[in-house]
């Protein structure tokens, strides 16, 4: 069904949708076929730069990152979650603290406490000035030096 409706839309030319839908099957896919999952991540991500949509490139980017980092491989997390902080600060979005958690999370898996624990402050930061408890209390539990 997907599949069929992808094919719909790109007759329409709905770059923007397209990009949002294949976004969405990467996200279906991650589990059972990841490997299909990152060619439609990358498909969007094609289509957000050549519409210069920079939220759908940080969310795109952030899906990249959220998969290697579930792959056990931080190394190739970290330039996508560094695109993503650059985009999310340039325009403010509340969601840089999960950005800033999940970077933690690599520099600490990475061996460099410093900057895990910086990134683990500011992401405690942002979700306690946002009332998300629930969330400052687990940065607290994986970093619970802060």
């Amino acid at each position: 069904m997907y599949i069929w409706n992808l094919r719909s839309i790109e007759a329409l030319d709905k770059r923007a949708v397209i990009a949002s839908i294949s976004h969405d099957l990467a996200v279906l896919l991650a589990s059972t076929n990841p490997q299909l999952a990152l060619d439609y991540l990358q498909r969007a991500l094609n289509i957000f730069e050549d519409i210069n949509n920079q939220p759908g490139i940080a969310a795109v980017s952030h899906k990249f990152a959220l998969f290697y980092m579930n792959m056990r491989n931080p190394m190739a997390a970290l330039p996508y979650l560094e695109r993503t902080k650059e985009i999310y600060e340039h325009y403010g979005a509340p969601a840089r603290a999960a950005v800033y958690f999940h970077m933690a999370q690599v520099y600490g898996t990475l061996g460099h406490a410093p900057q895990a624990l910086e990134y683990a402050r500011n992401a405690k930061a942002l979700y306690a000035s946002a009332g998300r408890y629930d969330l400052v209390a687990q940065v607290q539990t994986i970093f619970p030096m802060i």
